[in-house]
């Protein structure tokens, strides 16, 4: 087999990473005639071009140029063995040198040249000539290359790749659509071929070591294959900060090829993350700063030069090549000269407002005066745009003593903490606080008061502190009243509000700060003093329950949120006070949204503080939904982000989970739990956690039947409200008072916890809260209806859930879209309005209503109903007359008033309420609550509630056999069970009860001689003997003179006793 130059045979890969986008771009640019592939060392360029071949199944002649070739005429002779190479058979009549001659002579011949060669090309579609660069250096490569495109033939194109940029000289004499350039920002990989690129290197790279190299390299296609490889170790235990290899390659390809002098140049400019030639000339003292920097560009040593209109050009090294010329700096300069360069480079970067770099520099000088001058300037920008971190290291860089001896550089270290050791920064805090009261510095002193409580705020750890700031705010105002600066003035009330509503402190004038921050609220101007003071005032509102007022202020809460100059925090607990705004509002999927987004902005900036309230406001907005394992889920996830130290944020968890426990119905492991986050509130002197977990544990023992114990935790709960009077305490208590009330039958009590209860929910508009439980929010809200207590609220607070799921049949109250009243006439009221009986027609239907009633209104066959309405009608006429007019009554009570299913008609019990259902349902509780033996007002209720309801008789108005038939049954079913509520009442002694149902039980059958009798000998035993004749007069007037019936012996006894006691 016959060998060839290797120069005429492409680098063959095993492997290459496709790229989509280059080659969509390299078809694109098919049709030009020269296509120019620029880029530094290591961007793939010779494995793109090989790619594209691959992909077009090209024919090619292929020249790789290296360091020796620095003459153009061996592109003819590689050229010409290229052409035997492709064409062997072929008899060629190609030089394969290019005789002597001067550079005129040698274009002339390449013209010619190249006519024969494309004459002989009759498959190739490519020429590639690889590394241009080495032969760049020729003044003769130009025109040639020049005489090649001008003879190229249609359907050959000529590449060229080169780690210089394209020509201007070549770039001029060529029409525009014939030739096109690929540069250095074309070759490199963008974020997602990055990713994908370095996955394919190596699959068991992990996400945070990706964008690390990404960070790195910057798309650069070597840096990235040496980085990957590296981390290619089996045991991946690779420190991937370790980059010598790399830089060794930096070393061989660029440096070495630049001399010593302008590396120097380069080193200085590499303080510098980017300058103009100017700012370089100015740093380095270089006056052809321009001049080496085009070439560096030009070149392509990982320099990039860009431009924008009405402005210098823009230079900026490659962030290797930056942190390579670093290193090498104090090699290539003396020690004075580097620090010299240094200090220029710090003073730049401070106009150039490249704070951090610039301190980074002073750092590294040990000029600790110039470092705190800007520390103290340039802090608080800092600390806002997520560099607290960064503030933090560069104070633990100071000597020691130094941060203690100045209150303002000590105090921005505290800020710097606030975020990620907010403990540790109330110390250092306090002392900041001592001094600048000893100075007499009233700004310092109301700035470093403002911050310490939003340390102790922020910590979740003990707010006991909270009091011994409060009580330093009250010295602090009378020293210095007012605060000199305003907006400082009005944070710190703010923040004494916040304060309040966690710690629960009430200093004296608590009501007028509400009133002063709310005003402030109202007239400032929109800025950042706005806006935290929007979140200061909005956590009191949400810790005190008072979202009707936190509604006020939410525009600027989402404008917060929005806003990216912001610190973090601000913009964080903006996203959680609208999330909890919505939650109040029963509103989860916009809270869920609010959540996520401060989520976000956790992780972008990197505070965790607030990751444990959000995601546990993530669960509470599960728990809305009725989604416990979604919570569940959530709540774990708040309690990984938890430090063992933050007692409140242990308090908060562990009461989450018993509240989950409980509606799960783990009532035991629920209750253990909520003492654990008693004992955490307590040390963490968390108030409002106390409330809650106490409110959990009473309500937890009565789902337990624990009554005693109940009521002694409701005790310690009523003590706890009384210290802390506020709408969120008042509504825990008194929802915890009704329940247990509830579920020990006691009416009157429930009754009483309501209307508060209610009152407060109603006028805050509060549909969800802490300790949420469908099943107390029914019953309670179930009780509130049919006693009218904030009825409108109470049924949309159950609509709201979709409570109850079937409206129970005896609640009146509740807002049916149709009613039907069947004892006495027959009242229809559709939507409100009664149905009058108009016409022939509506009659009919009317008529078939009643059949409907009179069958129990469920379930009745319609051959049933139709034989019952046409009785004389053919089977086929009666039921399309049943479904005509079955049609009818649905268009005049409502459609889905109507259910048929399967050849059955009812009415819908969740549309309709039917007295008769009402009466038959509590003739059933009746029984039952007389089976248990339950107490007396409940029976009173439910008696009650069924005389209410046997108004008169069923149908009166009709007298068919079945509506008869059906009136003396539902009579019966009455008496039999007044007569069982009556026996109930004596055996508890009620002797008034028993005479009051008595009455009722003659009014509906007066021919009983035995409760006349009954009666007579109660008011006998109550001495009321007169009373007694009278009852015995009325029962022998109507038994003895209307119908002719003789009196037992027992009742004439009973009443010559009664005349003889007169006597």
């Amino acid at each position: 087999m016959r060998m060839h130059p290797a120069r005429i045979v492409p680098p063959d890969h095993l492997h290459v990473f496709e790229r989509t986008r280059l080659l969509a771009l390299a078809e694109q640019r098919k049709a030009a005639r020269l296509m120019w592939v620029s880029g530094p060392p290591g961007s793939g360029k010779t494995i793109f071009v090989r790619d594209v071949l691959e992909k077009r199944q090209a024919s090619f002649l292929w020249y790789g140029i290296d360091g020796q070739d620095n003459n153009p005429a061996d592109i003819i002779h590689f050229l010409s063995l290229a052409a035997r190479k492709n064409h062997p058979h072929k008899k060629l009549n190609l030089p394969t040198r290019h005789p002597p001659g001067d550079a005129r002579s040698l274009e002339n011949f390449a013209r010619g040249y190249f006519e024969r060669l494309f004459t002989v090309l009759t498959t190739e579609t490519v020429i590639v000539l690889d590394n241009c660069q080495e032969m760049e250096k020729s003044a003769n490569f130009l025109p040639l290359l020049h005489a090649a495109v001008n003879q190229l033939p249609p359907g050959l194109q000529i590449i060229c790749t080169s780690r210089n940029q394209l020509s201007p000289v070549l770039n001029r004499s060529l029409p525009p659509e014939q030739i096109t350039e690929m540069g250095s920002r074309t070759l490199r990989f963008d974020g997602q071929e990055s990713y994908s690129f370095l996955k394919w290197l190596n699959p068991y790279l992990d996400d945070q070591l990706i964008h690390r190299i990404q960070s790195w390299t910057e798309g650069w296609a070597a840096g990235m294959v040496m980085l990957a490889q590296s981390a290619c170790i089996a045991d991946r235990s690779y420190n991937p900060d370790s980059r010598t290899h790399l830089f060794d390659y930096l070393t061989s390809e660029v440096l070495a090829h630049i001399p010593p002098s302008l590396q120097v140049f380069l080193a200085a400019n590499a303080l510098l993350p980017q300058f103009t030639a100017e700012t370089s000339a100015q740093l380095t003292g270089c006056r052809l700063a321009q001049q080496y920097l085009d070439e560096m560009a030009v070149r392509n040593f990982l320099t990039e030069c860009s431009t924008k209109p009405d402005s210098l050009p823009i230079y900026r090294f490659h962030p290797l090549l930056r942190e390579l010329l670093l290193q090498q700096a104090p090699a290539l300069l003396t020690p004075d000269a580097w620090q010299h360069a240094q200090r220029k480079a710090a003073a730049i970067l401070v106009k150039q407002d490249e704070a951090m770099l610039a301190m980074s520099l002073y750092q590294q000088l040990e000029d600790w005066s110039a470092l705190k001058d800007i520390l103290i300037q340039q802090a608080e920008r800092l600390i806002r745009t997520g560099q607290a971190l960064a503030v933090s290291q560069l104070m633990q860089a100071f000597p020691d003593g130094y941060l203690d001896a100045d209150p303002w550089l000590n105090y921005w270290y505290a800020i710097a903490l606030q975020s990620t050791a907010p403990c540790a920064a109330e110390q250092r805090l306090e002392i900041s606080y001592r001094q600048f009261m000893i100075k007499r510095d009233a700004k310092g002193a109301y700035t470093a008061w403002q911050a310490a409580v939003e340390s102790i705020l922020f910590a979740w750890n003990d707010f006991s502190g909270v009091k011994r700031w409060l009580k330093r705010f009250e010295e602090l105002r009378k020293q210095y009243l007012p605060c000199p600066v305003p907006a400082v003035d009005i944070q710190c009330q703010a923040k004494a509000l916040h304060a309040c509503a966690t710690y629960h402190a009430h200093p004296a004038d608590l009501h007028r700060l509400r009133k002063h921050c709310e005003a402030f609220f109202c007239t400032a101007p929109p800025g950042n003093a706005k806006y935290e003071l929007a979140v200061a005032l909005g956590s009191y509102y949400s810790l005190t329950t008072r979202p009707a007022r936190l509604q006020m202020i939410v525009p600027c809460l989402q404008s917060a949120l929005a806003e990216d100059t912001l610190s973090a925090p601000v913009r964080i607990m903006s996203a959680y006070l609208l999330l909890f705004l919505r939650l109040y509002a029963a509103d989860t999927k916009k809270a869920l949204e609010y959540a996520h987004q401060g989520l976000e902005l956790s992780t972008l900036s990197k505070i965790g503080l607030f990751k444990h309230l959000l995601l546990t406001g993530i669960a509470d907005c599960h728990i809305a939904e009725g989604n416990l394992t979604n919570a569940e889920d959530a709540l774990f996830q708040a309690m990984k982000s938890v430090d063992l130290e933050q007692r409140g944020a242990s308090a908060l968890l562990y009461a989450h989970t018993a509240w989950i426990a409980t509606l799960s119905g783990h009532l035991h492991y629920a209750l253990e739990q909520n003492r654990q986050a008693l004992r955490w509130a307590k040390l963490a002197h968390w108030g409002i956690g106390h409330v809650y977990a106490l409110a959990l544990e009473a309500q937890i023992l009565t789902g337990l039947s624990q009554w005693r114990q109940a009521e002694s935790t409701l005790s310690r709960l009523h003590k706890s409200v009384k210290d802390m009077p506020t709408p969120f305490t008042i509504i825990q208590y008194h929802m915890t008072d009704a329940w247990l009330a509830h579920a020990q039958r006691n009416e009157t009590r429930t009754i009483d916890a309501l209307k508060p209860l209610l009152r407060i929910m109603s006028a805050e508009q509060v549909y969800f809260c802490t300790n949420w439980q469908p099943k107390i929010v029914e019953s309670l809200c179930l009780v509130a209806i049919e006693h009218d207590i904030e009825k409108a609220f109470a049924i949309r607070l159950l609509r709201r859930y979709r409570l109850p799921v079937h409206p129970p049949s005896y609640l009146a109250q509740w807002p049916w879209p149709v009613r039907i009243h069947s004892f006495g006439t027959l009242i229809v009221a559709a939507e409100g309005r009664p149905i009058e009986h108009c016409c022939k027609s509506q009659k009919k239907i009317l008529e078939l209503l009643e059949s409907l009633v009179l069958l129990g209104g469920r379930h009745i066959q319609c051959d049933q109903l139709a034989e019952m309405l046409w009785p004389d009608a053919d089977g086929d006429l009666a039921r399309h007359a049943l479904e005509t007019s079955l049609h009818r009554l649905r268009k005049l009570i409502g459609k889905e008033a109507i259910l048929l299913n399967a050849g059955l008609v009812s009415l819908n019990e969740n549309y309709c309420w039917l007295d008769l259902w009402a009466f038959e349902a509590t003739i059933v509780t009746l029984e039952q609550a007389l089976q248990r033996n339950e107490p007396s007002p409940v029976i009173v209720k439910l008696t009650d509630r069924l005389l209410a309801l046997y108004q008169d008789t069923f149908l009166k108005n009709t007298s068919t056999g079945p509506v008869i038939l059906k009136q003396a049954q539902l009579l019966n079913k009455l008496c039999q069970a007044l007569d069982q509520s009556i026996d109930y009442h004596e055996r508890q002694g009620e002797i008034k009860q028993v005479c009051a149902l008595l009455h009722k039980a003659l009014e509906f059958r007066p021919l009983i001689e035995g409760n006349y009798r009954r009666l007579m000998i109660h008011y006998r035993n109550l001495g009321q003997p007169d009373r007694a004749l009278q009852i015995y007069h009325q029962c022998h007037q109507i038994l003895h003179q209307g119908f002719n019936l003789q009196l037992s012996n027992e009742t004439r006894l009973l009443a010559q006793q009664l005349q003889q006691g007169q006597d």
